[in-house]
């Protein structure tokens, strides 16, 4: 008798386990088919972007051939490290002392993809580079992409949003502001 009583008991702590199991593996399978909807909601939003870019760079060719060239140069300008080491700061040179090299003073717009206040800021840097053109370098940095530059300048939140003048230091906004900020922010740190 007692040794059906214990193989009685194994058999319920078995049946126990698997369905504890069983339950486990359809939260996971819940998970996983959560986690592939959403990662095919991002792709359908990287495929949308990726047409609008298309889009915007075929609107672009078309006012080049017609002689509008202003919207391809009024755009800011996606910026790797060689491009800031060359255009704004060379710090692996002069680590110790702040160099201007660009020709122009800049807003350098640190940003990320997912950010959504970055988004905001974007059609803002736009219109400044448009407002600016041939006076103010407007650039981009993905700091998805240049950790480094993120990193030597300290960039924690963005977006964060550095004015460079030719003469005299940097000086660095965190935060997404209204157009208006920016062009007070323009006239405070730009001699134009």
């Amino acid at each position: 008798m007692t040794t059906f009583k214990i193989t009685l008991l194994t058999a319920a702590l078995f049946a126990f386990i698997a369905c504890g199991n069983s339950a486990a593996n359809q939260d996971d399978t819940q998970q996983s088919g959560e986690k592939a909807q959403t990662e095919t909601e991002e792709k359908a939003v990287a495929i949308s972007d990726n047409e609008s870019n298309e889009s915007k760079d075929s609107e672009s060719d078309n006012d080049n051939e017609s002689g509008n060239e202003s919207s391809a140069s009024a755009e800011p300008v996606q910026m790797d490290k060689a491009m800031f080491l060359a255009r704004v700061f060379d710090y692996e040179n002069n680590p110790e002392q702040w160099k201007f090299e660009g020709d122009r003073p800049c807003i350098i717009d640190f940003y990320a993809d997912w950010c959504g206040p970055c988004k905001k800021v974007e059609p803002i840097m736009e219109d400044l580079a448009a407002k600016y053109e041939g006076k103010i370098d407007i650039y981009k940095v993905d700091t998805d992409k240049q950790k480094e530059l993120a990193q030597v300048f300290g960039i924690q939140s963005i977006p964060s949003i550095m004015f460079c003048p030719k003469e005299g230091k940097p000086a660095m906004y965190r935060g997404a502001f209204p157009k208006s900020k920016y062009l007070e922010l323009v006239n405070k740190h730009f001699e134009l």
